[in-house]
Parts: structure tokens; sequence; C-alpha cells
């Protein structure tokens, strides 16, 4: 019984120890691209390994376009590095949408509250930033927040060009709250005014 134990405790260990690997392709700004590895992308680095038990190498984000990472079935995620708040490292965002108008990206995180002594809470908080294709800079839209919502009066400024869209948003068929995503594939996709 105890080298049953033992085994099961083994193999969870060692799986967790890759668990944050995923198959991953990574576009660098040179033009090179790696394909069929796993990786991680880490807090200032990204780490790939070409199997599973090979021998690790580290990417600094500045050398990145960008990396694509399956997570799992057919969710596959991208993920571009910018420099924010004239801070000099650069920072990983999830490319939500892309197109001629605009490029949505994303960071999450998650906020822990608690009351008093009683239980805290983990509550996933999401940053937008868009930027205009030629751009460089990223322009920080916000995090929705239902009380006072600015994010929707921000929003409806930047694609002020595009008066359907303005009005799916003032109508509520497009709501901030359900994410942006669907907002800027209407708006690269769907907008004939512009």
């Amino acid at each position: 019984m105890k080298k049953y134990i033992f085994l099961l405790l083994f193999i969870g260990v060692t799986k967790s120890g890759f668990a944050q690997y995923k198959p991953a392709v990574v576009v660098f700004k040179s033009g090179d691209s790696i394909s069929g590895i796993l990786g991680d992308i880490q807090r200032k680095a990204f780490k790939y390994k070409t199997q599973v038990n090979g021998k690790s190498e580290k990417v600094d984000f500045s050398e990145i376009d960008y990396v694509k990472v399956l997570y799992s079935g057919k969710d596959v995620r991208t993920f571009k590095f910018f420099k924010l708040d004239d801070d000099e490292k650069y920072t990983k965002l999830q490319q939500l949408s892309t197109g001629q108008n605009a490029e949505l990206y994303s960071l999450s995180f998650y906020a822990q509250s608690s009351f008093g002594a009683g239980p805290s809470m983990s509550q996933e908080v999401v940053k937008y930033y868009v930027k205009r294709p030629g751009e460089e800079n990223l322009t920080f839209m916000g995090i929705y927040d239902p009380i006072p919502n600015t994010l929707r009066g921000k929003v409806i400024t930047y694609v002020s060009d595009c008066p359907e869209l303005v009005e799916k948003i003032l109508n509520r068929e497009f709501r901030i709250r359900n994410g942006l995503a669907p907002i800027f594939e209407f708006y690269n996709r769907g907008c004939n005014s512009i």
C-alpha cells in the first residue's frame, strides 16, 4: 500500500513539474520561428523545451514578436509583449482581436479580497489595451467595473468612427460586461462606415 501511495505521489509531482509547459510556437522579431516545442511564458522570459525531458532554454520577451500556446483542444492563445507605462521591462498581453482598425489586448490577474477574519475571495481582473495598426504604443482602455463603468464611455469614444457599432453598444447589443472581444471583432470586420 505504501508503495502505491508513493508511486501516485511521485507521478503527481512529476506531472505538476511539467504542467506549465504546453505546445507552443514562438515567432521572433527577426522573422525566425520555432514550432513543435513545449513552452511556458514566465514573468520575464519565454522558457521552452524541444522534448519533454529535454533541457529548457529561455528567450527574453524583447526578442519575441509573438507566441501561440495550445491550452487544450482548440484553445490556442496568442501573446505579444509590450512595454507598459514607461516601464523598461516587457509585459505579456493576450491578443483578443486583430484587424484593419484595431488590435485588442488583455492583461489578466487574480485579486484577493478578504473580509476581516472571514473568507477571502479571488476575482479575475482584466485590463484592456488597444492599438491601431501602425501605432507603436498601446492605449489603456481600463478595467471593467460595474459601479462607475467608465470603460463603456472609453470604448464608445475609441470606436466613434463607426456609428453602427456605437449604436449597438448604446442599445446594449454589445455589453461591456461580456468582454471587449466581440465589440472589437465587429469593429474590425463588420463596420461598414470606416
